[in-house]
């Protein structure tokens, strides 16, 4: 029985001693089980916040300095002192043209590894992103840039603006095959060329192809559908393609058939050719800045209906192939992959049709092709540049798919910025997180 009880009592002292030793192994174990998981937590949570901020800090790059807009919306993203981790170095590189790459180190104190000394667990996450239409194939971009050019018009501030607009969405590249841009200038009417006599009316087709006489030559000035009178519709609000007399267009409204050359309306289609040829589908940056370069003030009436038409239809696939017959396929079929876009930019009111007796209101028409624009999955910005009261405001405003689409532009600094802006918003189509 003695040695019974002495066995016992050597088994429980060696149970003791064995948990005396353990006790630091099993302690440390749960540390890093538990603190392991804390890490885990915090890296996650880092990772998502640090994705999201680069995302947003890209999605600005033209307007806002992207180091700076990461570390912000990294703090935004991610909460204060959560697992009591606090950021130390985040880091923005621009890899390439279009790539951005964002570390992010930052330090999480540990709850019971410090009992052995490790106080902290330093943690890094990596996020890259893709942007710009170069990294992008399949996504293809089809662009409208729509320019009042009327009375005295500052395009030299607009080409400045279109420039910075192009700088940014060809980037390094000169060319892009999965982006088309088309300029439309206008005033009461725009300038397709003289090479479209099927687009138009019988009754206007002698003073279409006169205007081919004007100084330079290669001139054909197109308005709209209609008389803006009776017996004609009041309201030309139509993408169909040119194919039967209720579908082509006349001339500007002063110089139709049986009209003189009224150089009292719009001096210019009498004597010169200010309003700059309309371009369509130019994929090219260099030909996209000389295009540019030819815009100047035509000191013509403004109808802002009319720049609206004519930039739907170059966008619209009711019109495929018509524009230029070395482009097919444009423009394009609407689908997922086709991001399709335009830039409306005015400088003034409608001061041809304004409410008379039995005529068009503009303002009205304005209003409606604005609406069926938004309604084609056409996203609609809209620029108005000059003096606050120049232009209609509230009519403006409500052209564009959102308010936050529509940029008052008092100065060309303002106006350059307007495009910048409306530069990365289209690029956001091509924002990829890269894996």
């Amino acid at each position: 029985m003695i040695l019974k009880n002495k066995l016992i009592r050597t088994e429980s002292g060696g149970v003791v001693i064995l948990v005396a030793i353990m006790l630091p192994l099993l302690m440390m174990i749960l540390g890093v089980t538990i603190d392991l998981g804390r890490s885990y937590a915090a890296r996650s949570k880092a990772q998502t916040a640090s994705d999201a901020a680069l995302l947003g800090a890209v999605s600005t790059a033209s307007t806002l300095a992207v180091n700076t807009e990461m570390t912000r919306l990294f703090n935004a993203n991610y909460p204060a002192n959560y697992m009591g981790g606090t950021a130390v170095n985040i880091v923005v590189t621009a890899v390439s043209q279009g790539q951005y790459t964002a570390q992010v180190s930052f330090n999480v104190p540990t709850v019971i590894m410090k009992i052995f000394g490790t106080t902290t667990q330093q943690i890094s996450v990596h996020s890259t992103v893709n942007s710009g239409y170069q990294l992008s194939a399949p996504q293809t971009l089809e662009l409208a840039l729509v320019f009042d050019n009327s009375g005295v018009a500052n395009t030299a501030a607009m080409r400045l603006a279109a420039n910075s607009m192009v700088n940014i969405l060809f980037g390094a590249s000169n060319t892009l095959s999965n982006v088309h841009v088309s300029m439309i200038p206008y005033d009461v009417a725009v300038d397709v060329g003289n090479n479209h006599a099927t687009w138009v009316l019988p009754a206007w087709l002698a003073r279409y192809n006169q205007f081919s006489t004007l100084a330079g030559g290669g001139r054909g000035f197109l308005a709209n559908r209609n008389n803006d009178a009776p017996p004609d519709a009041l309201v030309d609000v139509s993408d169909a393609a040119p194919t039967t007399n209720t579908t082509r267009f006349r001339t500007p409204v002063a110089y139709g058939a049986g009209l003189p050359l009224n150089a009292g309306l719009n001096p210019d289609y009498e004597t010169t050719n200010k309003l700059a040829l309309m371009q369509f589908g130019l994929n090219s940056k260099p030909n996209l800045l000389n295009a540019f370069a030819t815009m100047q003030p035509t000191g013509g009436n403004l109808r802002i209906d009319v720049g609206l038409l004519w930039g739907w239809l170059s966008l619209s696939p009711n019109w495929q192939g018509r524009f230029n017959p070395a482009l097919p396929g444009l423009p394009a079929a609407t689908s997922p992959v086709v991001g399709k876009r335009m830039v409306l930019v005015v400088t003034g009111k409608n001061n041809v049709y304004t409410g008379q007796v039995n005529k068009s209101n503009d303002d009205t028409t304005t209003k409606q092709m604005c609406d069926a624009i938004k309604s084609r999955s056409i996203t609609l910005y809209v620029v108005a540049y000059g003096a606050s009261g120049s232009y209609n405001f509230n009519l403006l405003q409500n052209c564009a798919t959102a308010t936050t689409y529509f940029y008052p532009a008092s100065t060309g600094a303002a106006l350059v910025s307007a495009f910048n802006s409306i530069a990365d918003s289209i690029q956001y189509d091509t924002l990829r997180l890269v894996q």
